[in-house]
């Protein structure tokens, strides 16, 4: 599949083409059907939450926006299936970077991620946010 490969391609940090692969997989997000939807997300949740918890501080910047498409576009279908994600273990990842973050820059994009993400927790886990 061809995600797959830009996907990994991204988590492995090629810097000279980092920013148009992960162009490249917002794109497909944001033209993926809903009925689509559950293979990609599951297609791609590994590798994002691998580059967001141990990639670069550019690897985490563009999984994190890739993340925002998907909770923007796809947030009911992961509210609905929620053997789709982990949310615990994303939550605790997005939360690392939003609060420890290297730079500016990377706490801005998972401040942005978790703001999509908090729609799809329960009170529990919001909660668990502050």
């Amino acid at each position: 599949m061809i995600v797959t490969k830009l996907i990994t391609e991204i988590t492995s940090g090629q810097p000279e083409a980092l920013d148009i692969f992960s162009l490249t997989v917002r794109g497909v997000v944001n033209d993926c059907t809903d009925s689509y939807a559950p293979t990609l997300i599951s297609t791609l949740y590994a590798y994002l939450l691998r580059g967001i918890e141990q990639g670069s501080t550019e690897v985490k910047e563009e999984c994190l926006d890739i993340c925002t498409e998907i909770f923007k576009k796809f947030g009911l279908i992961i509210l609905r299936q929620p053997n789709l994600v982990n949310k615990e273990k994303l939550m605790t990842a997005i939360n690392q970077q939003l609060t420890g973050g290297s730079t500016l820059s990377l706490r801005k994009r998972a401040s942005y991620a978790m703001g999509q993400f908090a729609v799809i927790l329960n009170n529990q886990q919001v909660a668990r946010l502050s």
